[in-house]
């Protein structure tokens, strides 16, 4: 029976690696020097890896990400800062009160209490 390259059972002895995160490596694709690169997964078919089937793995170059500090961003960090402080000085039954608001919108109750504070439901 023939096999195309979608219905073709697995190689049991074939190794599939999958690698994710950032590396220093010397990539043999053109254009590209040695330093560090980042692997990460994307939608499938947006991926840039040359011979890769499924494409949906990207290789880029890992920049530093840039931080301005600006008056907003640094209100904005000091404003998450105090949601996260304030969670963890809540008493267990306001906790499980957020954990339930949450569950109707598919949030834990971090992340609900998080969505409340940082829309403006603190001050700081």
């Amino acid at each position: 029976m023939a096999y195309d390259k979608r219905t073709r059972p697995p190689n049991p002895r074939q190794l599939g690696l999958h690698i994710r995160g950032t590396f220093f490596l010397c990539p043999d694709l053109p254009g590209k020097p040695c330093g560090l690169y980042v692997f990460q997964g994307v939608l499938p078919g947006r991926g840039n890896i040359p011979g890769y089937a499924k494409k949906d793995r990207q290789i880029r170059r890992w920049v530093r990400p840039a931080d301005p500090k600006t008056p907003a961003q640094l209100f904005r960090r000091n404003l998450f800062r105090t949601a996260v402080i304030m969670w963890w000085e809540m008493s267990p039954a306001e906790r499980a009160s957020w954990y339930t608001k949450g569950r109707s919108d598919h949030k834990s109750g971090l992340n609900a209490w998080l969505s409340y504070a940082l829309k403006g439901g603190i001050s700081v």
